[in-house]
């Protein structure tokens, strides 16, 4: 290996890929350290909740479907084409006859590592200087705010993994495939224009749009934002090319919005997702925390959509409306759009880097032109010795309260007892493919991916009315309830089995064993299952 090419951008950009790589890995790989010998490790990092609901629908997958249920509400459904992503994935297991699990593992790599070069590539091409786009790499990958400094608590960095580039590169397959299909988008569209490419890069986009919608859907409304906003921009630049490709234009939301339009008809008529997505308000934490949690990569990017603007006004406008334009959307009102926070998974730290590069570039040739001495030493020195360690250290921080999480051996959204998959999985082969389970929060959540059966509580946007559920599973399981009101619940709520085990123990004194009407039918040293006589 020569000299040179240690100082290559090529070597950069692959110790800078394997770095963030191993961050990624690193979490995964201590699970097998502090795993119990009688426990599986279940959750992932950093949101634990989540991933069950999408192993839930790959399973669902694995066993031929392609439409899919909702099992975490017991409501009346029918079959609904949703999440077609984790159905393939399903299918996908099946066809190598392996588990939902090992696929999930292996489609966040491998996206991962995909959208890793995505990014680096998209930088690539809206940055020539080498050097410069050194840096763009660098924030894209390794950026964070400050909310490790503990200066504020609700900084969105210490909470909110979409806000986190190192994070979102080992995060859930489809929001990383979601970001990789919206730079290729947004690429696309601008190379159409910029060096008239013809009509088939409107096709591609409109193709790649298309299933965007599909994988996650609001991205794809900030997407037609972000294009109708790019249009706009290069009409004032060349008119005559955009009245040109006008047909282009209309090709590409003629093959994108069927698959928008679908989305929403789901999201609005059918009775049971349309009460999630009314259920599932996420919205943006304060301004403060906001710019807390993105942190110095924010002072460098506001001076680089400057600099950017006076050596491109086009880019410079595209990548002030981008940036701009997601801290407004973010804070529309709940009523036009509950999910405000989504619009933070735009990959907008693809934009922030490439602005924060120009802010380093415009900066140093603005000093070097009041001819400091050694100029490039003292800034570099200066960069070094102030905003990467800022950048690392909090990077380092947030890393290390997700991956330690892992040591927490009791929390059963971690680790669960190996008995009590072995009683989920001996309900998925012993009972009906419709049977609904009474079960506490934690194991709800994991029921409908290891039994593939409904549950009447286990995720908050997906289980209708949860909060009234949640009461009612505690009212159950206290003991205080008579046991005509026991059975009249079980009945009413169309209850098929019970699951008791330590953490249903630990919600209160419910004895299954006085109750005629639950007949035990599977017991092993962890868990018991109660089938219910109504």
């Amino acid at each position: 290996m020569s000299i040179n090419f240690l100082y290559s951008e090529k070597f950069f950009v692959i110790l800078i890929a394997a770095v963030a790589i191993l961050f990624n890995l690193l979490p995964y790989i201590r699970q097998y350290q502090f795993t119990p010998p009688d426990k599986t490790y279940v959750g992932s990092l950093p949101i634990f909740y989540d991933k069950p609901t999408y192993l839930s629908e790959m399973v669902q997958g694995q066993e031929g479907n392609w439409k899919i249920f909702n099992k975490y509400t017991t409501e009346p459904q029918k079959e609904a084409f949703v999440y077609p992503f984790y159905a393939l994935m399903g299918h996908i297991a099946k066809m190598f006859n392996t588990s939902a699990e090992a696929i999930f593992l292996i489609g966040r790599f491998f996206f991962g590592l995909l959208l890793l070069f995505v990014v680096l590539y998209f930088i690539r091409y809206f940055i020539n200087d080498e050097y410069q786009r050194r840096f763009a790499y660098f924030f894209a990958l390794f950026s964070s705010g400050l909310g490790w400094l503990s200066l504020n608590p609700e900084s969105i960095d210490r909470w909110i993994p979409d806000t986190i580039p190192l994070v979102r590169f080992s995060y859930f397959p489809h929001i990383m495939l979601a970001n990789i299909l919206l730079l290729a988008v947004i690429l696309l569209v601008y190379r159409s224009f910029e060096k008239e490419c013809g009509r088939k890069f409107f096709i591609i986009g409109g193709i790649l749009s298309f299933f965007l919608n599909l994988v996650l859907p609001f991205i794809s409304i900030f997407l037609y934002f972000l294009v109708v906003a790019l249009l706009m921009i290069l009409f004032l630049k060349n008119r005559v090319a955009v009245k040109n490709n006008f047909v282009n234009i209309l090709i590409f939301f003629v093959i994108s919005l069927p698959s928008l339009f679908y989305m929403y008809l789901l999201g609005t008529t059918d009775p049971v997702w349309s009460m999630v997505e009314k259920q599932n308000i996420l919205p943006t934490p304060s301004l403060i925390n906001l710019i807390a949690g993105y942190g110095i990569i924010l002072i460098f990017g506001a001076c680089g959509l400057w600099f950017l603007y006076k050596e491109d006004k086009i880019k410079g406008i595209f990548f002030s409306v981008w940036i701009f334009g997601v801290f407004l959307l973010s804070y529309i009102p709940l009523w036009i759009y509950p999910m405000q926070r989504r619009f933070l998974e735009t990959a907008f730290y693809v934009p922030l880097a490439i602005a924060a590069s120009f802010g380093i570039k415009g900066i140093y040739q603005y000093l070097k032109q009041k001819q400091i001495k050694d100029l490039k030493l003292k800034f570099i020195s200066f960069f070094t010795m102030f905003a990467i360690p800022f950048m690392l250290i909090g990077n380092i921080v947030n890393w290390l309260q997700f991956s330690n999480r892992i040591k927490q051996t009791s929390d059963p959204r971690i680790y669960l007892p190996d008995k009590n998959i072995e009683a989920m999985k001996w309900l998925r082969q012993n009972s009906a493919e419709n049977s609904v389970v009474f079960a506490s929060f934690y194991n709800g959540n994991v029921i409908p991916y290891y039994a593939n059966r409904f549950v009447y509580v286990g995720h908050g946007p997906m289980t209708i009315n949860l909060e009234e559920k949640m009461k009612k599973g505690e009212n159950f399981y206290s003991g205080k309830l008579l046991t005509d009101d026991v059975y009249n619940f079980l009945k009413k709520e169309k209850i098929d089995y019970v699951f008791y085990s330590e953490e249903e123990k630990k919600m209160g004194k419910f004895n299954p064993k006085q109750y005629d009407f639950l007949e035990k039918v599977y017991q092993n040293n962890e868990a018991e299952i109660y089938k219910v006589k109504i």
